[in-house]
């Protein structure tokens, strides 16, 4: 798959028509996110006593569901608050062994509402499983490592040498985003995957001035 030859302006305006056509807001994409504790994509020996973010600018909680996500999709109880350009999520008990995800739903000093989503894992082994081929629009020859949930990488034939991932699915609709690292011919995105389902991908694939949208999806098995 070759990528179609975009100046920067050009591919400004692919990136915001995708946004458009998708419903994802271009400001809340990357979420304003400058860092996280845990990381995103962190596979953690201990629970953590407090899932922390921090952002680009002031931001406030918008009332419309930062939560954290457990495995089975559920909510867990926690206290979350937004101070100056720092988000905390406290859980109200110790976070057990599994996987998670903190997402959120804020306003930013500009009044622009931001959302997103990290996740984790918990003292939980990650289970193995077979690579899977995922069918793309446009095709682009991709592979997730294994449809179960856990840390994943997913996998592009591609001349992409940056991006990202944004993934989401029904009990996570806030987007979870990867890092695309590519070599000139292939390239991958590491992170978790929480919770069962059907989960969506949107990925920005860059290479220079030249970018390329995908879409695809594939059912994670519980």
């Amino acid at each position: 798959m070759t990528f179609a030859r975009l100046g920067r302006a050009c591919a400004v305006m692919v990136l915001a028509a995708a946004a458009v056509l998708t419903g994802v807001n271009v400001a809340s994409a990357h979420a304003g996110i400058e860092s996280s504790s845990p990381v995103n994509g962190a596979q953690l020996a201990a629970a953590p006593r407090v899932v922390k973010l921090t952002f680009a600018e002031k931001v406030h909680l918008d009332g419309k569901g930062s939560r954290i996500i457990d495995g089975t999709g559920a909510t867990v109880p926690a206290k979350v608050r937004a101070k100056g350009t720092t988000v905390t999520f406290t859980p109200l008990s110790p976070l057990p062994a599994g996987r998670y995800a903190a997402a959120w739903h804020l306003i930013s000093v500009d009044g622009d509402a931001v959302e997103g989503a990290i996740s984790f894992t918990v003292a939980t082994p990650n289970p193995s499983g077979t690579p899977v081929s995922i069918r793309t629009v446009p095709k682009v020859p991709t592979t997730l490592s294994a449809a179960l949930p856990g840390s994943r990488t997913l996998f592009f034939s591609t001349a992409a040498k940056a991006g990202d991932v944004e993934w989401t699915s029904k009990a996570v609709s806030e987007p979870i985003t990867w890092v695309v690292k590519g070599s000139g011919t292939k390239a991958s995105a590491k992170g978790v995957l929480p919770v069962a389902g059907t989960w969506d991908f949107t990925a920005t694939l860059e290479n220079g001035t030249q970018v390329l949208i995908v879409k695809g999806k594939v059912t994670i098995a519980g």
